[in-house]
């Protein structure tokens, strides 16, 4: 995640343009699964933590500049229609990779 503000730097005047929370947000979607035949692979399947089915949610991550109006989506998820909060900090997402 840090990279992307290094990158995101070279575009700013001052250094406290970078300044930025990290927000995440859940929305509903149409629960269903279909297969792609491009990539020969389903689309629709729960990618969150170990759980298993069909997604009903997505979850969004993305930094929200504090000073400079920005905003930039690092990370997506598709989940079932609740999941714990405690989830998003024993998993490896949201690491440093």
């Amino acid at each position: 995640m840090f990279e992307f503000l290094q990158h995101k730097k070279q575009y700013f005047e001052k250094e406290a343009d970078l300044e930025c929370g990290l927000v995440f947000d859940k929305m509903g979607i149409t629960p269903i699964e279909r297969y792609v035949a491009s990539t020969g692979s389903y689309i629709g399947k729960i990618t969150f933590s170990n759980e298993k089915g069909i997604a009903s949610h997505v979850m969004v991550f993305m930094f929200v500049g504090t000073v400079n109006q920005w905003k930039s989506v690092i990370e997506y998820h598709f989940t079932e229609s609740s999941c714990k909060s405690t989830s998003l900090f024993t998993t490896n997402y949201l690491s440093d990779n």
